[in-house]
């Protein structure tokens, strides 16, 4: 059974209840609040959630610290604005330049924020949370599309236009290796939660396995049939699941490379969003598409469950907490929202 959350202000309190015959059990989703008014958010929850523009021009990325407290949005401006996940409070604005912000990542202690853009002088950056400081600046010579903290805090690295996977030293902000054994341009990269292996997506539709340290290649990833725009693994490291402009999302066995699933979440000719993220216990994949809704997938059933209504522009972006408890979707319509989903996670455990 898939259900549909529609976020209408004009609901008071914004509830779906539904009855899955499936499952056997009644479901509960509860919309939370959506980001920029501080504690009016959520002073406001119990009459439905509160439509206000997070930033004047379309939201690019998000991301939630490793500790769940904080989470991170960039803009089209350049601009990166950080949030108290518990009270929905703008917490500290780094203002922008021209260019957008095309990822963003918390170091393990999170106390550092990286940001990669689509800027003229095409920088990764570092930046100090509790002060918005720069502390770094790394030139990287053309379009920055990812950066990633390893778990372990000692690497960061980048993804680039020119098909460049670079990474840097944190203790000696020296870069360690460049890899280039990509054609075409790098999308996105991904460490694996143990941060023994590093993987990277191009844009013929493969994927590369690193070996974090001796950076040598351990496998390719072959099924695509187009640009894979999007990589995320779940806490257990054993899979990976990656997103391509051809419409698939596939699950692979990370010891040996094998695809495990395919899930179509849209059609070739919509194809292209990056939005993908997959919870930590691994059982829910979240993805975002073109025209707004954000729809929800049960891996184990590998059906989709949700549909996630409210965005009236594309959704480029999408992460869950730590936790799994909340799903952020950002937006080009200027708002970032965080969708309750602990109702849904207790309603399937029963």
């Amino acid at each position: 059974m898939q259900v549909t959350v529609m976020a209408t202000p004009s609901i008071r309190v914004l509830h779906l209840a539904a009855w899955s015959i499936g499952l056997g059990v009644r479901l509960l989703l509860a919309v939370a609040f959506i980001l920029g008014a501080g504690q009016q958010a959520l002073a406001q929850q119990d009459k439905g959630p509160v439509i206000l523009k997070v930033h004047s021009l379309g939201v690019t990325a998000i991301n939630f610290s490793p500790n769940g407290k904080r989470l991170a949005s960039g803009d089209f401006s350049g601009t990166i604005k950080l949030w108290d996940v518990s009270t929905g409070k703008n917490t500290l604005t780094i203002p922008g330049e021209k260019g957008s912000i095309s990822s963003l990542t918390f170091n393990p202690g999170n106390k550092l924020l990286g940001s990669g853009g689509l800027h003229r002088s095409h920088p990764v950056r570092i930046w100090e949370v509790s002060s918005g400081k720069e502390l770094r600046t790394f030139i990287s010579k053309t379009d920055v599309h990812s950066v990633t903290w390893s778990p372990d805090g000692k690497w960061l690295c980048s993804a680039d236009l020119h098909g460049n996977v670079r990474v840097w030293d944190v203790k000696t902000w020296t870069e360690v290796v460049t890899l280039n054994f990509h054609s075409g341009f790098v999308t996105t990269v991904a460490f694996s939660p143990a941060g023994k292996v590093l993987a990277s997506a191009r844009s013929d539709g493969t994927t590369i396995f690193y070996e974090s340290g001796t950076w040598k290649v351990l496998r390719i990833l072959r099924g695509h049939k187009d640009t894979v725009t999007s990589l995320a693994f779940p806490a257990d490291g054993k899979s990976l699941a990656s997103r391509s402009a051809d419409g698939t999302v596939k699950l692979w066995e990370v010891a040996t490379g094998k695809e495990l699933a395919s899930l179509e979440v849209e059609t070739p000719e919509d194809g292209g969003s990056k939005a993908m993220a997959i919870s930590a216990d691994g059982r829910l994949l979240a993805t975002g598409n073109w025209n707004g809704p954000i729809s929800l997938w049960d891996m184990p059933s590998r059906k989709k469950v949700l549909s996630l209504e409210g965005h009236t522009e594309f959704v480029p972006d999408v992460a869950f907490s730590p936790n799994g408890k909340l799903l952020a979707s950002a937006s080009h319509d200027g708002t970032v929202r965080l969708w309750d989903l602990s109702m849904l996670g207790k309603a399937k455990d029963k």
